[in-house]
């Protein structure tokens, strides 16, 4: 690819480059950073104990009681 400035660029070439530049920059904040990976043991212990806390024996608690309990409407 050549070095060419912006004054160099037609209007229509600026126009695809500004959308290019502005996809893969929507792209890049709605992408899931961790896609792919996987959890280690120790996560997936840390998430199990965490759901054991907020839920106990499998208490589980609807949407709607959940959004009560914070506050929220629903």
């Amino acid at each position: 690819m050549s070095d060419l400035s912006l004054a160099d660029l037609t209007v229509d070439e600026l126009k695809e480059l500004i959308r290019q530049v502005v996809s893969q920059t929507i792209v890049d904040l709605i992408r899931d950073p961790d896609l792919g990976l996987e959890l280690t043991d120790e996560m997936k212990l840390n998430v199990s104990q965490s759901l054991e806390k907020d839920f106990g024996e499998g208490d589980l608690v609807s949407a709607q009681d959940l959004a009560t309990r914070m506050g929220l409407e629903w």
